[in-house]
């Protein structure tokens, strides 16, 4: 591919990138929050609701972290025809983004973990399975592609099925990641569908987690 070419395209996956940035600022809850709030507090010292909440939340901060990392590394590859490449610099970014990918997946681990083990509230899952998916999608615009997919679960009340859902992106992205990571080590620059695999699997996953969120927080708000 010529290098007009690649920086073009490269340019355009920035700006996919960009408008989900956007997406993440405006947006109170993200990844799949609000899900929390589906599993009863059974009483006494210890909450399993708050425990689910508390891991959905760092599952969702260090995913974000690492995506923010992603962005940086496009970014800087982006500008590598006018600026150069510092492979130290690239590194340090890539080994941030698996870093904290690493971690969205542990507390996903523990996630699932706990809620295997916690029954869902059925009042919360008679609304999940009795939502107007369809006119929701339709109400708000949303990519019915991944909103049917995520409706795939929530219909059925699988919230826990929806966290392995994500858990599964979450290696998803790691692995492509620790790919990148072996090229940037040998001061080689990633192929270009690498990263488009990248960007996708990142884009897909924030939709599936935001539009999960906003269907919760049509619930919770009911």
């Amino acid at each position: 591919m010529k290098p007009t070419k690649r920086k073009l395209m490269i340019r355009f996956t920035i700006g996919i990138l960009i408008v989900f940035c956007m997406s993440i600022s405006v947006s109170a809850r993200f990844l799949v929050n609000g899900s929390g709030d589906g599993y009863p507090n059974p009483g006494g010292e210890k909450s399993s609701g708050n425990s689910i909440k508390f891991y959905v939340a760092q599952g969702a901060s260090f995913y974000l972290k690492g995506y923010s990392d992603i962005q940086t590394l496009l970014n800087l590859i982006e500008l590598e025809e006018s600026n150069g490449v510092n492979f130290d610099e690239l590194n340090n970014i890539v080994d941030s983004a698996v870093f904290h990918m690493n971690n969205a997946v542990y507390n996903y681990d523990l996630l699932i973990k706990e809620a295997e083990v916690t029954p869902l509230d059925e009042g919360f899952k008679l609304k999940l399975m009795t939502f107007d998916y369809p006119g929701f999608a339709a109400e708000k615009g949303l990519n019915i592609v991944i909103f049917q997919e995520c409706e795939s679960y929530l219909k059925q009340g699988d919230v826990t099925g929806m966290f392995r859902h994500t858990h599964s992106a979450f290696i998803d992205i790691l692995g492509i990641l620790e790919s990148v990571k072996k090229t940037v080590e040998k001061n080689n620059l990633p192929d270009l569908t690498v990263l488009w695999e990248l960007n996708e699997n990142c884009a897909e996953l924030s939709l599936f987690g935001q539009y999960a969120s906003r269907v919760f927080y049509e619930i919770i708000g009911k």
